[in-house]
């Protein structure tokens, strides 16, 4: 389902979620080499060597950063945000929001367009509030996920991982991670991708 999601073109997540509803195994084949077995997919969760099974990415994203320390403590700062990124039809990929409680980043799909909408319709929102300071937007961003189910309890994996990306010599601008520890993905310089996917692939993959 993760790599369905980041980027993996021959998966659509709809087409994934019923099988793993039904527990069915899923082979994935290479055209090219309809003799190659391809890869197999099941529920089971026996551990191999790769603690990350797969790099992926996604481009044509865009980040937008909402700072204000009017936020700290307020019920419903966020939910006028998304209604906001709702009206201008904002396709949310990613979120993140400091502990402070003073800035929210966001990754949404689209280009200079849909960035511009989604500027539009934040700012209309807040024009008579004292709730936001600023409002930033990166459209040189992509989306890099690493996924594995051995992430999950494995301790130090985000440290080796950070680690792999600092020495490919990219800049992380926002990570997020969920509940079910599966996935790590972060955002970087769209100039930045190649080597850091390289150097990823070098360390974990191969």
């Amino acid at each position: 389902m993760e790599l369905a999601y980041f980027g993996a073109k021959v998966l659509h997540p709809r087409t994934v979620e019923p099988l793993m509803e039904k527990n069915i195994p899923l082979r994935i084949k290479n055209t090219f080499e309809p003799e190659s077995e391809g890869t197999l997919i099941t529920n089971d969760k026996e551990m191999t060597n790769n603690i990350i099974k797969a790099i992926a990415s996604i481009r044509d994203v865009f980040l937008i950063n909402i700072f204000g320390a009017g936020m700290v403590g307020v019920s419903g700062a966020a939910a006028r945000i998304f209604s906001a990124l709702g009206r201008a039809n904002g396709n949310v990929i990613l979120i993140t929001q400091g502990s402070s409680e003073t800035n929210i980043s966001i990754v949404i799909y689209g280009g200079s367009q849909e960035a511009e909408n989604c500027i539009r319709e934040l700012k209309r929102e807040f024009k008579d509030s004292s709730l936001i300071r600023d409002i930033s937007i990166d459209e040189k961003v992509c989306v890099v996920s690493a996924v594995g189910a051995g992430m999950k309890g494995s301790k130090g994996i985000a440290g080796k991982l950070f680690e792999a990306v600092a020495k490919s010599g990219a800049n992380i601008r926002m990570i997020a991670q969920g509940s079910s520890e599966v996935n790590i993905s972060f955002v970087i310089g769209e100039e930045e991708l190649e080597n850091c996917l390289q150097t990823l692939h070098d360390t974990f993959i191969k």
